[in-house]
């Protein structure tokens, strides 16, 4: 999917080929329209590749698309409001974008077209989506693999699910891998039951049984935001989006007798569907890895701490200190946080980690996020000292994805404690967010409330997400 597959609009025909033999005429044919001017790009010459690489992933019968875009009549159907989405940048999902904000390094498996592909589906949508000759037609590309290689753990939910018409539903499968001893896993996959209704999911890791006094007699239980309990994300999912596979020579540790959530968000259909078995796939790491891969949360900070860190003063603070309340009504709210990176991680001592993904995570409210370091010292290796990991401008819950650096381990960003991680949020708590009044109906609210921070429907949150990296000690 990150590969750009770039279409050529077919060339006008010059004078010398006005007298070329039979065999061209099919070509200049289909290269003019009756009055002899340029078609222009052609659905079977130049556009079937770029869309087949961009967006069959999803847009395919019987996928999470809510419409079809593989074949001709479905994709000049279309073609109008594919282009508004891919302009708009709603489309594909990809709410990381640098304009504001330039990583170091590129991120792996982004799907988004190229401005050469954007002004070719826009010159093929102005030409009236000319279908072009089928037996002219560009070799379309093959759909990316998206099963995990090499699978050593195979986990299906523990029983099916009906999934009724109406709002979107959050539940949490329980998984039980076995593991009798401490696990290192370098590969993580979801294969989705229901293509029509899996809509993205999140993996987590509950050490100590918190899972045991909320599953019901189906292994699972409801949550919305997260797991519910003190457990460590190890992975994100959302459809199309490649296995995650960690740097080399790098692998999570699951503790033995771990349980695993895999928490699924379902968008319904108009119809009742059933989930038959969404499974996690995952791959153990041969041997003893030379780094140790977790994942990092920081912010969701609702006060100031006395030394300057933790929640900062906010333009809509109703009283001296800063509070965390996004007012009803308010379309450009922001919430900042600074979080000094602590010595220790999930108990583990940390003196220089390295940063290998990283994303945002707020709720329906969250439009926008960014999250910068400012080191105490430059990074030994660069001299840099302050840097944008990462902002999301285009950010969109129901569309969650972590966002991996595309480079060597040595390559990525260094991070040691009492660096300031900086973040910001930005929320729209108007009628003019689509995403609160769908969340406002399903309460049987018609107004926009005052929202604070926390794990319901409309509480909100302003979350870092940092995979790193640290040298096993092994």
């Amino acid at each position: 999917m990150a590969v750009a597959l770039t279409g050529a609009c077919t060339a006008p025909p010059t004078d010398d080929d006005a007298g070329d033999e039979a065999g061209d005429a099919a070509t200049e044919d289909d290269a003019e329209s009756e009055t002899g001017e340029p078609l222009g790009p052609t659905w079977h010459q130049d556009i079937a590749p770029m869309v087949h690489e961009r967006c069959v992933g999803c847009h395919r019968e019987g996928s999470i698309g809510p419409f079809a875009l593989d074949d001709y009549p479905a994709a000049s159907t279309w073609a109008g409001l594919a282009l508004e989405a891919m302009e708009s940048k709603q489309m594909p999902p990809w709410g990381q974008d640098d304009a504001n904000c330039e990583p170091r390094l590129p991120f792996l498996n982004d799907p988004r077209p190229t401005q050469e592909e954007l002004d070719l589906f826009a010159a093929w949508v102005d030409a009236g989506t000319p279908e072009g000759d089928p037996a002219l037609a560009a070799e379309l590309p093959e759909l990316p693999e998206l099963g995990l290689a090499n699978v050593d753990f195979d986990l299906p939910m523990q029983a099916p699910i009906e999934i009724e018409p109406g709002g979107d539903q959050f539940w949490c499968m329980v998984l039980d891998p076995g593991f009798t001893e401490d696990t290192y896993v370098e590969g993580f996959q979801i294969l989705p039951g229901n293509d029509l209704i899996v809509h993205h999911a999140l993996v987590y890791v509950d050490a100590f049984g918190q899972t045991d006094a909320l599953v019901d007699e189906n292994g699972r239980y409801d949550c919305f935001g997260d797991a519910g309990v003190d457990a460590a994300l190890i992975a994100v999912w959302a459809p199309g989006v490649p296995p995650q596979e960690l740097p080399e020579d790098t692998a999570l540790e699951i503790p033995a007798n771990a349980k695993l959530v895999m928490q699924i968000h379902y968008h319904p259909t108009g119809a009742t569907e059933i989930d038959p078995g969404t499974a996690l796939q995952m791959r153990q790491f041969d041997g003893v890895p030379g780094w140790v891969a977790e994942y990092g949360l920081p912010g969701n900070d609702d006060d100031a701490d006395g030394n300057g860190l933790g929640l900062q003063p906010g333009p809509n603070d109703a009283t001296e200190d800063p509070e965390f309340r996004i007012p009803a009504g308010e379309a450009n709210h922001t919430e900042r946080m600074l979080i000094s990176v602590p010595p220790t991680v999930n108990g583990k001592v940390i003196n220089e980690v390295v940063v290998w993904s990283v994303g945002t995570h707020m709720h329906y409210l969250g439009v926008d996020a960014r999250m910068s370091i400012d080191r105490l010292a430059p990074e030994a290796n660069t001299g840099i000292d302050e840097e944008c990991w990462i902002q999301t401008p285009y950010y969109n819950f129901e569309w969650q994805r972590g966002y991996n650096y595309d480079g060597a381990l040595e390559d990525m960003p260094r991070v040691r404690p009492g660096d300031l991680i900086d973040i910001e949020c930005t929320y729209d708590n108007s009628m003019n967010n689509p995403h609160l009044v769908e969340a406002l109906a399903e309460l049987g609210l018609s107004e926009p409330v005052d929202v604070y921070l926390g794990d319901e429907t409309l509480d909100e949150m302003c979350l870092g997400v940092v995979g790193f990296a640290a040298p096993n000690d092994e």
